[in-house]
């Protein structure tokens, strides 16, 4: 007997979300740690199910729509944020007009 018998596909998930864990806690760039977190939770949510896990599953789902939203939120080019309609009120009130 070998020790591919001996593990589950379940188990080679849970283990792949455990390794995106560890690999996000030690990204020094937030863009990789996002990338890493959300594989993370993408593979502990199908280990979770496989498992029945609740905790896990509710973990997973609340972590995997913020790390999600923050990965979009950094691939997004600078020019395109948009701005509140107030707030760009308030900027454009403060610029003065030079004399021409």
């Amino acid at each position: 007997m070998n020790w591919i018998d001996l593990i589950s596909w379940s188990d080679v998930v849970g283990y792949a979300g455990t390794g995106f864990t560890i690999m996000a806690y030690l990204m020094r760039r937030m863009l990789q740690l996002r990338v890493a977190a959300v594989l993370s939770s993408v593979a502990l949510l199908v280990y979770a199910v496989l498992t029945s896990s609740g905790p896990i599953m509710v973990m997973e789902l609340i972590l995997l729509p913020i790390n999600s939203y923050r990965l979009i939120e950094l691939l997004r080019p600078p020019g395109n944020l948009a701005v509140p309609p107030r707030r760009h009120a308030m900027v454009t009130s403060r610029v003065q007009k030079t004399p021409h």
